[in-house]
């Protein structure tokens, strides 16, 4: 079966310009060499007949060719993945609204916006606060007194929303127009410019991947034209990440 680390493997040689060793595996992935050799072994048992790969003692590992009927198993391990660990849709679309507030809500204004009794909230929360401690750099806070509030770094907000605010998100949850409108405007125009210089550059992504980058450029675009900066001390006008990219996209949008 194809785990999410033998993806991982597959993608990272398929992507690389030139020979891909043991070491640099395991140095990007964080596992020893022996468990990334492994893996290369039953890869190529269970599915060596789907690609080409090649083994140099010294250079390491070289992908030649990768048929779409191995790219298509790649896309269906990736749903399944993703479905087996996926958080339920109500859920999922609370956290994002936390991440977009800048202050604490309390139980009712989530009952409010979201149609649920006081109790259904509560009960949402301990789910919620279950399935973001497998998010390192995030925290939900609940405050008898105050309410609740999604704490962590400006980063870690933006790869969670990069992994969960699919355009199905964004349109069902009541975000106010400053979100929802330039995001539906931005983000099928970074999804078509990130697929093209993918097929210019010869450069291997599944379509989940394309979309994560698209959602991170097109959230941290948004993010930091109302003041969510990657560091307190920049303005977002500072920050040369935003600004580079809205050049190269010739992306124009009112950011006063």
């Amino acid at each position: 079966m194809l785990t999410q680390r033998k993806i991982d493997i597959i993608l990272h040689i398929a992507n690389h310009p030139d020979w891909v060793t043991s070491d640099y595996l395991s140095n990007v992935l964080g596992f020893s060499k022996k468990t990334i050799q492994q893996d290369i072994k039953e890869i190529l048992s269970e599915y060596g007949s789907f690609f080409s790969l090649e083994i140099n003692k010294q250079k390491g590992y070289k992908i030649s060719f990768l048929s779409n009927t191995m790219i298509e198993k790649i896309i269906e391990e990736l749903n399944r993945i993703e479905g087996f660990f996926s958080l339920a849709s109500r859920q999922s679309s609370i956290i994002l609204f936390l991440i977009f507030s800048k202050d604490y809500l309390s139980m009712q204004d989530i009952a409010d916006t979201f149609y649920l009794s006081k109790t259904q909230v509560s009960n949402e929360m301990k789910v919620i606060l279950r399935w973001l401690n497998r998010y390192p750099g995030l925290s939900l806070e609940i405050n008898k007194n105050f309410g609740v509030m999604i704490f962590g770094s400006e980063q870690r907000k933006r790869i969670y929303f990069s992994k969960h605010g699919t355009i199905l998100a964004i349109e069902n949850i009541p975000f106010d127009l400053g979100v929802k409108d330039p995001y539906l405007l931005l983000y099928p125009q970074m999804l078509e410019i990130i697929e093209t210089e993918c097929i210019k550059k010869n450069c291997l992504l599944v379509s989940y991947d394309i979309q994560k980058i698209a959602r991170y450029l097109t959230i941290s675009i948004i993010r930091s034209s109302q003041g969510f900066l990657e560091s307190e001390t920049l303005n977002y006008k500072k920050d040369l990440f935003i600004e580079n990219i809205k050049k190269t996209f010739f992306i124009n949008l009112n950011m006063n």
